[in-house]
C-alpha cells in the first residue's frame, strides 16, 4: 500500500503555520537603527603614516558592529557612510540625521574613533532618538592598543552594550 502525499504535506504545512507567527514577531521587533560610519581623528603625532591601516581597521570595526547588532534580532540596520569624505573630517551629524529620518530609522548611532597617543584610543558614541531628537544612549569608550584585535574588541563591546542598554 502506498502512503498518501498528504500524509507528508500536512505536517509540513502545520509546522510552517506554527513558525510563521514567530518569524513575523521577530521582524516586528526589529527596530530600524541607522548606523553612520564613524569618523577617525588621529592626534597622536606619530611620524609613521598609518592612514591605510586605520581606514581598514575602521571599516572592519563598522562591519563587525553592524553584523553583531543585526544578529541580535533587535535591530534592522540602515548603514550610511560617514560624510563628508574622508572620514577624518568633522562629521556632518545634521546631514546624517536627515538621511536617517528619510530612511525611516527610529534611532541613529553616530560616533568617532580618536587616537590620542600610540596606545590610547577613545570612542565617543551616541544614539539619537529620531522622534524626539534626544540622546537615548551616550558613552565615551576607551580602548588600548592600535591593533586589529583592539579595534575588533571595541566593536564587539559596543555592540553588546547597545543590545543590553537600548530600550526595546
Amino acid at each position: 500500500m502506498r502512503a498518501s502525499p498528504l500524509r507528508f504535506v500536512l505536517p509540513v504545512l502545520l509546522l510552517l503555520a506554527a513558525l510563521l507567527p514567530a518569524v513575523a514577531a521577530r521582524a516586528a521587533a526589529e527596530r530600524p537603527l541607522a548606523v553612520v560610519g564613524f569618523n577617525f581623528v588621529d592626534t597622536s603625532g606619530e611620524a609613521k603614516d598609518q592612514t591605510a591601516a586605520h581606514a581598514a581597521r575602521l571599516s572592519a570595526m563598522m562591519e563587525t558592529l553592524q553584523s553583531k547588532l543585526a544578529a541580535s534580532g533587535r535591530f534592522r540596520i540602515i548603514a550610511f557612510a560617514c560624510t563628508p569624505q574622508p572620514c577624518t573630517a568633522e562629521p556632518d551629524v545634521d546631514g546624517a540625521l536627515a538621511e536617517a529620518r528619510k530612511a525611516g530609522a527610529d534611532w541613529t548611532l553616530v560616533g568617532t574613533v580618536r587616537k590620542t597617543s600610540t596606545l590610547i584610543l577613545d570612542m565617543p558614541v551616541q544614539v539619537i532618538d529620531m522622534a524626539s531628537g534626544k540622546s537615548v544612549y551616550g558613552r565615551l569608550l576607551s580602548f588600548r592598543g592600535d591593533t586589529d584585535d583592539a579595534w575588533q574588541h571595541a566593536a564587539r563591546f559596543l555592540a553588546r552594550e547597545l543590545i543590553a542598554q537600548l530600550p526595546p
